[in-house]
């Protein structure tokens, strides 16, 4: 019996030599892309802190009213997954209204409105836990260390972080210092000049500055009591400007 050729073999099956080559093209292009994108990376997530005011900031701004009106909105819009809620102190790193840290985004699969219901529970939750740092925080008169509660919510934060995960850092205050040797708004005459601010800088600098490297930083009220004085205002505007360059130049949005 004469041999048969591989190709003959093959049509005798009914199987198409062209075709076995089509399918060891696409086993071999399909497992050289599983090997590049290798497993699933984790969803990266957004890690959000609140910073609220108690002090007299939060009747020249209604925070209450505020805090209820665009709190769940404003973390929404930045789609924050967990958030680290804490006030302003008269001494922040002592103060017994440390930061809360929570979920503010649904973990568990489910249908759309199920996820939304969810998230709108858990965001009502911060709302709630925002309410019962800035109740404690009325406790404490001594004065308003915004430095502190921005760096010790923004510390908070980072060990929430992992790599590649996106800090935003969400401030309803109007950022008038007032504690220990450095009073904004007693002091406004330092802000005039270079020289005045750099100074500010420096004290700040010995107290602790935040690090904001890589964060997002959104501000609700800046500046609100220096609103009716436009040189006061544009000075402290240049302050904080100085201020967040050294902790880290962060993205920083006065709203």
């Amino acid at each position: 019996m004469p041999e048969m050729s591989t190709d003959s073999y093959l049509r005798s099956l009914r199987i198409q030599p062209s075709r076995i080559a089509l399918t060891l093209v696409i086993s071999v292009v399909a497992a050289a892309l599983s090997t590049a994108c290798g497993p699933d990376k984790p969803k990266l997530k957004t890690v959000c802190g609140v910073v609220v005011d108690p002090t007299s900031y939060a009747k020249n701004y209604e925070i209450d009213r505020r805090i209820e009106g665009e709190l769940i909105g404003v973390l929404t819009k930045h789609e924050c997954d967990r958030a680290v809620i804490g006030a302003v102190t008269g001494a922040f790193d002592t103060s017994p209204c440390l930061a809360a840290s929570m979920q503010v985004e649904p973990t568990r699969p489910g249908g759309p409105a199920q996820i939304s219901s969810e998230r709108t529970q858990l965001q009502k939750k911060a709302v709630a836990a925002a309410r019962e740092r800035m109740t404690c925080a009325k406790k404490d008169q001594s004065g308003s260390d915004v430095v502190g509660a921005l760096r010790g919510v923004s510390q908070n934060m980072r060990q929430e972080l992992d790599n590649g995960d996106r800090p935003v850092l969400l401030v309803f205050s109007d950022l008038v210092q007032n504690s220990g040797n450095i009073r904004l708004y007693q002091d406004r005459e330092e802000l005039v000049t270079s020289q005045g601010r750099a100074a500010i800088v420096a004290k700040i600098r010995r107290i602790g500055l935040p690090d904001l490297h890589g964060f997002t930083v959104q501000v609700f009220g800046f500046g609100a009591r220096f609103v009716d004085d436009a040189d006061s205002a544009a000075n402290f505007r240049t302050l904080w400007e100085d201020v967040f360059r050294v902790s880290g130049n962060p993205q920083w949005i006065p709203a």
